[in-house]
Formats: C-alpha cells, sequence, structure tokens
C-alpha cells in the first residue's frame, strides 16, 4: 500500500536519508515539515546568510536551520515551517501526551502538521530519521499516532540489522549505504572529545572521515560494539550533519556553500558548531540517474544466521516421517473456564474472565470482562496506577471476525505508553459454550516506575509496528533480595508480517515460520533476553498429518534458532551487567545506569547485537536425573483455529534479561530437561542468594507483609514446563496409568528434581501459570488435580511436545520458593 507522507527534516543526513527510503518503498512524499528556534527569522528566498541560535534539543536538530528553506526547491516539494515555543517539560524516555500541563517541545509539530494537511489533505503517513532515539521516536509517534498518520522510521536499528546484500556488515553500515546512494551530508557540529574540529564541514561518508570517526570513538568505545555503531552515527550527540546534495532522482538541485565565509563558534560544554556564509541553489552537473536501479540499498530480509538456519532445515530428509493418521484428532470442547487470581512475589495473575451468561455479543461481553478486571484492581486498595503494572495479556476468541470489535474497547481501556504485550488466538468451538472472548492479565508487583517496556509503532525494516494496542515486549523486575538487576520479560506474539510493509510473508510454511521466529529474537534481543524459559508455537487450522509436519519443522527452528546457528556472526559478548548498547542521547542526561558505559575511557569489546541465547548465565551443574537437550528451552506447538491476519503460525515465549554470569558473585541460571516415560519436565531455575547478601542489601523496593522484613528471606524462581504424552504413544511401564496420575506424578517429579541446598522448612509457591490442553480427559485430570483453577487455561484443537510428539496437557509456569514465613501474598480478591 502507498503512503502519501509528511518527511520531518532538520536538515540532518538521517531525516533525508530516511526519505529515501519511504521512496524506495513505494511511498510518495507530498510535503516537507521542519520546526526552527524562534528566535531565529526563517528565510524563505534568496541566499541565506546568517546561522541563527542552536537550541541543543533533545528532540530537534537545529544547528543548520537556516539552510532549510533552500530544501523545498532543491527536493521540488512543498515545504513548511513552524517555530518551537515550547520547552522540554516531559524528560521521561517514553513519551505520554497529558492534557492540562504546560506543552512540551513536541507538541509543537501538532500544529504544523495540521496545517500541512489542510494544504495535503491526502497525507496520511509521517516521516522520521530515528536510527536509535527511543526518546525521539516515541515522541513522534504519539503526534502521528494522534493525527491519525502511520509513523514511519525505516532506520531504526538499522546499524544492527542483516546488511543490504550489496555490502558486508560494517560499523559504519548506515554510512557506507548513504554514501552509495550518492549522498553529500557535511558535519556541522561537534560535541565529541574524540572528535576533532578540522572534521568540520567534512562529508561524512567519506572514506577517510568514517576511518577518523572510528578512530576517535574508539578512544572511548572499543571494537565492533553497539556502543560504537551509535557513536559513529552521532547517535550520542557526538556530531551534527547537513545535507547539501543526494540522489539525482530526488535532488533537482544542490545546495552550495562558501566554506570560506564559515566561522567556527565554540559552544558551551566544548562543543564546536559552524555558520555559514552565503548558501545558493545550484543546478547539478550531470544527468537523472537511472530509474530503474534502487535508489537506496534495503536491508535483507533475514539475518545471515537465520538465512542458514532456513537453509540447512531445506536441506534436511527427516522432517515428513512418522506422520499420524487423520483419525487420530478427535473434536472436543471445553466445558468451562474458572476465573482466578494467583500470586509470587513477581507478579499477580487473573486467569480465564468470561461473561458468557450476560450476552451472546462479542463487544458486550468484553466490555464486561474489562468491568471484572476494574473491579479486582479496585479491590487492591493500591494507591498507584494498577493499570500501568500489567505486563501481559492473553485474549482467546470463538470468531477473529470479532477481534476488531474487541480491539477497539481494550484500546481505550489499555491506552498508556506503553500498555501490555499481547497474544491473540482463536480457539473457536473448542472455547466452552457461549464464550465468545475470554481475557487473562500478568500484573507486576514492582509498580510502573521498574516496569519497562518497548512500544515500537513505526513501520520500519526491523520488526512489525504495533498495528493494535499493545507493546512488543514488557520487562519486570523479579524482585529477588540483594538489589539484583534480573528481570522477567513478558513479549507479545509474532506473525510473519514483513515489517517494511506490514503485510503478511506470501511464501512456504517453513519461510513464514522462520521469519516470524526472527521477530521474536530481534525484540527479544532488543530488551535484552539472555534466555528463554520455554517457547510456544501457535499452528492456524489444518489437517493433522500437517499439523504434525509442521510442528516437526517448528520445533526444528526452534532448536537451531537456540544452538549455534544465530551467533554465527556474534563476537564474544561483553560480560559487563547491564543495556545492550542502544542508546540516545537522552541517556547521557538522565538514563544514570548508562552513564558509566557512555563516558568510560575504556570499554571492552562487545558484539555488536545482543547474545541470544547466552549460554554464559547458565551454571554447568548437570541433573541427577536423564538429561535431553539441556541447552534448548523447552517447546510447546499449541494447534489452534485461527490467528491474527490469517497467519499459519504464531511465536510466543517468555524471556528472562539482566542475568548474572557465571563469573559473578550472583548464582547463574540452572537449566535441566529430563524425559521420563510419557513425562517431559524443563525447569529453569534461578538463585537462591545468600541469607547474608539479602540482609546486607540497600534494595527497599521489596513489600513486606504483616510486618515481615521479606529481604531476609531466601528465594529462589524457578519456571518450569511439564509436558504428558499422550497414553496411547507410551511404550513405558506407566503406559496404564490415567493422565490424572501422570500429572501428579510429574509435580511430583518437578519438586524432586530442583538439587538446590535450601533452610530446613523451605517450601514452593506456585503462580503465573499457563495450561494448555487438548482432550476432555485431559481437562478433567486438570480439574481433579487442582491446576484447573490456579492459571491461564488455553484449549487447544491438539498439542505437540518435544520432536514433534503428541502431548495431551501442558502446563508452563512460574514458583517461588523460600526459607521462611509464608511467601504467598494475599489474594487479590
Amino acid at each position: 500500500m502507498s503512503l502519501n507522507v509528511i518527511a520531518l527534516i532538520s536538515g540532518g543526513k538521517d531525516s533525508l536519508f530516511s526519505l529515501l527510503h519511504c521512496i524506495q518503498n513505494g511511498h510518495k512524499i507530498v510535503a516537507l515539515a521542519n520546526l526552527y528556534p524562534v528566535s531565529a527569522e526563517p528565510s524563505t528566498d534568496g541566499p541565506v546568510t546568517l546561522e541563527g541560535e542552536d537550541l541543543n534539543s533533545f528532540m530537534y536538530q537545529t544547528v543548520g536551520h537556516t539552510i532549510v528553506p533552500l530544501y523545498a526547491e532543491a527536493l521540488d516539494l512543498p515545504l513548511y515551517r513552524r517555530g518551537i515555543g515550547g520547552k522540554t517539560v516531559n524528560t521521561e524516555r517514553d513519551y505520554a501526551f497529558e492534557e492540562g500541563v504546560d506543552p512540551d517541545e513536541a507538541e509543537d509539530l501538532i500544529p504544523l502538521l495540521e496545517e500541512i494537511r489542510q494544504a495535503h489533505p491526502e497525507a496520511d503517513a509521517l516521516s522520521t530519521g530515528a536510527i536509535l532515539s527511543t526518546y525521539q521516536r516515541t515522541r513522534i509517534e504519539s503526534v502521528a499516532v494522534r493525527l491519525g498518520l502511520t509513523p514511519l522510521a525505516f532506520l531504526w536499528q538499522y546499524p544492527y540489522l542483516s546488511p543490504p546484500k550489496e555490502r558486508e556488515d560494517s560499523v559504519t553500515g548506515l554510512l557506507d549505504d548513504m554514501e552509495a546512494a550518492g549522498c553529500d551530508a557535511r558535519l556541522i557540529k561537534i560535541a565529541s572529545a574524540g572528535m576533532k574540529d578540522s572534521l568540520l564541514w567534512c562529508r561524512v561518508s567519506d572514506p577517510s572521515v568514517k576511518a577518523r570517526i572510528i578512530a576517535g570513538m574508539s578512544r572511548f568505545v572499543d571494537g565492533n560494539g553497539s556502543s560504537l555503531r551509535g557513536a559513529v552515527l552521532g547517535e550520542g550527540g557526538e556530531y551534527e550533519t547537513l545535507a547539501i546534495n543526494g540522489p539525482l532522482r530526488v535532488w533537482k538541485k544542490r545546495i552550495e556553500i562558501d566554506s570560506k565565509s564559515n566561522i567556527v563558534v565554540q559552544d558551551e560544554g566544548g562543543a564546536t558548531r559552524l555558520t555559514f556564509g552565503k548558501a545558493r541553489l545550484a543546478e547539478q552537473s550531470s544527468v537523472q540517474g537511472d530509474s530503474e536501479s534502487p535508489l537506496v540499498r534495503v536491508p535483507m530480509l533475514l539475518d545471515a544466521s537465520f538465512n542458514i538456519l532456513r537453509q540447512t532445515i531445506l536441506q534436511a530428509d527427516n522432517l515428513h516421517s512418522n506422520l499420524l493418521d487423520p483419525r487420530d484428532f478427535h473434536a472436543w470442547t471445553c466445558s468451562e473456564l474458572r476465573a482466578s487470581t494467583s500470586q509470587v512475589l513477581t507478579s499477580s495473575t487473573i486467569n480465564n474472565l468470561t461473561s458468557p451468561k450476560l450476552s451472546r455479543n462479542v463487544t458486550e461481553q468484553t466490555i464486561a470482562i474489562i468491568d471484572q478486571l476494574d473491579a479486582i484492581l479496585k479491590a487492591t486498595n493500591n494507591s498507584q496506577d494498577v493499570t500501568a503494572c500489567v505486563a501481559f495479556a492473553t485474549i482467546l476468541l470463538r470468531r477473529m471476525s470479532d477481534f476488531a470489535a474487541i480491539n477497539t474497547l481494550y484500546g481505550k481501556r489499555f491506552n498508556h505508553t506503553n500498555p501490555p504485550a499481547r497474544v491473540t488466538i482463536c480457539c473457536g468451538d473448542v472455547l466452552p459454550p457461549d464464550v465468545l472472548v475470554s481475557i487473562s492479565f500478568t500484573l507486576a508487583r514492582a509498580g510502573p516506575a521498574r516496569v519497562h517496556g518497548l512500544h515500537v509503532q513505526s513501520i520500519s525494516y526491523w520488526a512489525p509496528a504495533n498495528i493494535g494496542h499493545y507493546s512488543q515486549a514488557i520487562n519486570v523486575p523479579m524482585l529477588l533480595p540483594g538489589g539484583s538487576d534480573e528481570e522477567v520479560v513478558h513479549l507479545a506474539g509474532q506473525i510473519p508480517l514483513i515489517p517494511s510493509s506490514m503485510q503478511l510473508l506470501e511464501q512456504d510454511f517453513l519461510d513464514q515460520a522462520i521469519l516470524s521466529l526472527q521477530h521474536l529474537w530481534r525484540v527479544g534481543q532488543c530488551v535484552g533476553v539472555d534466555w528463554w524459559t520455554h517457547g510456544v508455537a501457535y499452528l492456524a487450522n489444518a489437517e493433522i498429518p500437517e499439523i504434525h509436519r509442521r510442528a516437526k519443522v517448528a520445533w526444528e527452528i526452534w532448536k537451531g534458532a537456540n544452538t549455534a546457528a544465530p551467533n554465527a556472526i556474534c563476537e564474544k559478548q561483553d560480560d559487563s551487567e547491564g543495556d545492550t548498547g542502544n542508546f540516545d542521547v537522552w541517556d547521557l542526561k538522565h538514563n544514570h545506569q548508562m552513564q558509566p558505559a557512555l563516558v568510560s575511557s575504556k570499554q571492552p569489546t562487545s558484539a555488536h547485537v545482543h547474545k541470544l541465547p547466552n549460554h554464559d548465565v547458565l551454571s554447568r551443574s548437570s541433573s541427577s536425573l536423564q538429561a535431553t537437550n539441556t541447552d534448548i528451552p523447552p517447546l510447546l506447538v499449541a494447534h489452534v483455529s485461527s490467528l491474527p491476519r490469517s497467519a499459519v503460525i504464531e511465536w510466543h515465549s517468555l524471556g528472562l534479561a539482566r542475568l548474572p554470569r557465571c563469573s559473578t558473585s550472583r548464582p547463574p541460571l540452572t537449566v535441566s530437561t529430563t524425559a521420563r516415560d510419557s513425562l517431559s519436565i524443563s525447569t529453569c531455575l534461578l538463585g537462591p542468594i545468600s541469607p547474608e547478601a539479602a540482609a546486607d542489601s540497600d534494595d527497599d523496593s521489596f513489600t513486606q507483609t504483616e510486618g515481615q522484613e521479606q529481604k531476609s528471606q531466601l528465594r529462589a524462581i524457578a519456571f518450569f514446563t511439564i509436558q504428558i504424552f499422550e497414553i496411547a504413544e507410551s511404550a513405558s511401564s506407566n503406559k496404564g496409568l490415567s493422565l490424572k496420575d501422570q500429572l501428579h506424578l510429574a509435580l511430583s517429579r518437578l519438586e524432586q528434581q530442583d538439587d538446590v541446598p535450601l533452610m530446613e522448612g523451605t517450601h514452593w509457591t506456585f503462580g503465573d501459570l499457563t495450561i494448555y490442553v487438548c482432550s476432555e480427559g485431559g481437562y478433567n485430570a486438570l480439574n481433579t488435580s487442582g491446576l484447573a483453577t490456579m492459571g491461564t487455561l488455553i484449549p487447544c484443537r491438539s498439542l505437540w511436545g518435544e520432536e514433534g510428539r503428541r502431548v495431551a496437557i501442558a502446563v508452563m509456569g512460574r514458583r517461588e520458593r523460600a526459607s521462611s514465613g509464608n511467601s504467598t501474598i494475599n489474594a487479590l480478591v
């Protein structure tokens, strides 16, 4: 679909380069938009003679603003400008518009864009040059979405994407591609000790200039790491540029400035910038370029590592074996979904909210579910914004065609900056009679200040933009004693959309499965996931033999992605704690956790993408039971009726981030996978920390219950999965056991397999359970065990486990073990 784009330009390299990518992707630029300092008088005709004030804004580049009027004729596009009247009011990294407060400078875009839309009512998109700056991107997205414009940010995460086929991976990849496209952007401000003033007015993409920038930045950041990649692009405010020419198909004229009349100005803090002499437009010196050739290089759809994985699976010859007879599938209907709540230290869950007795209208059922949620949240009597603590939602539908109506109501309820991550599936007639929709919620107990999310609404090459009211990921602290940084990451489900067009990939199942898993990986890497607790592949309805084949393909993809292939191009990972290196200029002033990494004179070499999975977080102690696929998180394949956008697959997972490395004093992650008879049990165990370390902690964020100091307790958190294979497939001595007995056996073994020394009197608290079931017998077994009322229940048409084996019941969840007192916090209701 072609969009009519308003291109935000500052004169800098990124906004003008992003404009070219809009055209490359089939969109039409209808107008240029620019904001300038109100103290400067914009020139609309004739030569530019004086350079006015530079605001040093986090939001807008204003140095070089007197040249901007020349872009209208240079690009043969209408230009609209307004003065910047607002100040930096909201200094949060993620932006949310607030009524009744002094307007932030981001709001100055509103009247400018409204003026443009009056003149160009066809305009329906807004382009920005944001690369790594969450601060800038979220503000532009907020404005665009409120005005009904589609945000475009084709350069988002560009340094970490698979390079275009025309070049190899490079620290200066974006500058390389600018040079190949014929862009000419000059350095006009330098604010880094790593760059000399002699670089002013040099072409930033010139090979010798790039080499000098790398050499200078390497004094502060070593090697090929992500921080260096951001620094050489000026993403930390190291420098600013001015574009004066570009591809002849777009640039009708070039800008000429008499460099001899440029004046170097010394600003506060050691920064230097140019004020310009006379500038004019000049005719291009050659004819128009080839209109058939690509305007710019475009990153490849698949990263090299996932492309290798694709080729490996294509060459496999054993994925079509052992197909089951179609008669093996038996239709069933889940008799009931029971609402429940559960809690552990880190989170609370509200499970299986339905309202079938109130109405057969899906809108009324959704309203009733939201009312139930509000009543439960109100009953907590908590003064904080509890809604902002909802980290994840699972939506089950009877008909996928109802989703648009449900999403509208859901969006009105969750309209804050980082709404919950979300998975939506259609279960069809497997849902209980009269249930049109069921929603379950996971709430973070840490409070909004410690919960952060990734909510990208812009179309880019990176991963699918959020086209609904959900975040790609929500990071929640685990709240282990000792001031630890470990986080649980709730991720949204990912379907095979082409990021740059948001269209469903129309290729075979393997290609769709590979692409959608890459989306999950990229989101996980962006938010610092070190390890997956498990994986879920939802498959849309098909015949059993085909579902079985797809289940085996999904397993091979998951196995390959969690072994060597995705890390084949990664270098040695930095062992230091903290962010993955994706920083922007906002971090320099406000993000205290990032400041040491940004200003240190010497930093260790790190990979340019976050290592996932990161085996450095694992303990190498082996399980006492028979271990299989120890280093591969368990996978469950759930066969459902349909998926959003008629996709054939949707990947989902739960991530663990900021985990301690084996070399640190904190205990690393212990993982074990055991297979016995018709059972498979996998556990990720984190902790415990010693009581002395907990007592010495200065972290006061832990909840105190009935006067009890929880920091003194010895705690461990386990993430586990249980898969019970169909009895008919078991050739073991347990063949005659009922599903109920097998489930009790699995729970018993789950208690016994954790070899962790704890004080006498320790106990586990279960919480955050997600239970998949595909048969009436499995549902009855869950009822008799009591698990059916302890977690989110997802009824499926069929389930597939390890190596594509049929599964009757799968339980995935989290539990906490404490050494003293009662770790179960009072129920929500």
